[in-house]
């Protein structure tokens, strides 16, 4: 982890509200844009509720669309069920470049599916 970090909102957040999924296919909905500052590295965190009567099948897009390399997959996600603090949707790292890397989700329901959580952004 970097030693001086800054902690932020999802850059597709509004005022560091949740982000509704609105896609049901790939690419997904974005969730963050990772900073266009060359070597920055983000920590993504990521947790997620799911608001539907049904369960689920939730898809992130970490960086990149390329599947088994860029994508995780989790399937049947109860319904009604929120995932967070000890039970992260998902997490990891993305370094900041020219093109930047984007996180984005899609589910198999559209609108029903909310991700929250936060960045640490640090040099």
């Amino acid at each position: 982890m970097p030693q001086d970090v800054t902690k932020k909102a999802f850059s597709a957040s509004t005022n560091g509200k949740r982000i509704k999924v609105t896609a049901t296919s790939s690419p997904g909905t974005t969730i963050h844009t990772v900073t266009t500052t060359v070597g920055t590295v983000e920590d993504i965190y990521l947790d997620m509720v799911n608001n539907h009567t049904a369960a689920v099948d939730v898809h992130v897009e970490f960086g990149g669309t390329t599947d088994p390399d860029d994508v995780v997959h989790y399937y049947g996600v109860p319904a009604k069920t929120a995932m967070a603090g000890a039970i992260p949707l998902h997490r990891g790292s993305l370094i900041g470049a020219a093109s930047p890397p984007v996180v984005k989700v899609w589910a198999s329901v559209a609108n029903v599916i909310t991700i929250g959580g936060d960045v640490n952004s640090g040099a």
